[in-house]
């Protein structure tokens, strides 16, 4: 057995830039959350309670899997509290981001009856429960 593996060193955390990973799973979860809800819209699925989370989810799932990613690649546990929070911040930010531009488009482009819908759909349910 020979001493090269033991010697080798591991990879210089300084390499890595925090903000790309960051800005990477912003951009992966924010493209997940559109595919999501292209599948729901095609699948007719758009208004119902089960669906109604879904970005939540993955919103959360995005920042939690960044973090553990950033986590993974701090051999020397040199991260701070601040670190992980800040770049949380920013894949929460780039999320925010393109769910509103993505949402802009929905409402304007591929299904400009949904705030309508929506409104009709909230008024049965309140008369349902007898509040209307």
């Amino acid at each position: 057995m020979s001493n090269e593996t033991i010697d080798q060193q591991l990879p210089s955390f300084e390499n890595v830039n925090l903000k790309s990973v960051a800005i990477k799973f912003g951009i992966i979860g924010g493209l997940i959350n559109i595919i999501v809800s292209l599948v729901t819209f095609i699948a007719g699925l758009q208004y119902e309670d089960a669906t109604k989370w879904l970005s939540s989810y993955i919103t959360m799932i995005s920042i939690f899997a960044g973090l553990y990613y950033m986590s993974s690649l701090d051999y020397n546990k040199r991260l701070k509290f601040g670190d992980y929070f800040s770049n949380g911040l920013i894949i929460s930010l780039i999320l925010s981001i393109i769910s509103i531009l993505y949402f802009y488009l929905y409402v304007s482009i591929i299904d400009p009856d949904f705030i309508d819908n929506l409104l009709e759909l909230q008024s049965k349910e309140m008369y349902k429960k007898g509040l209307s």
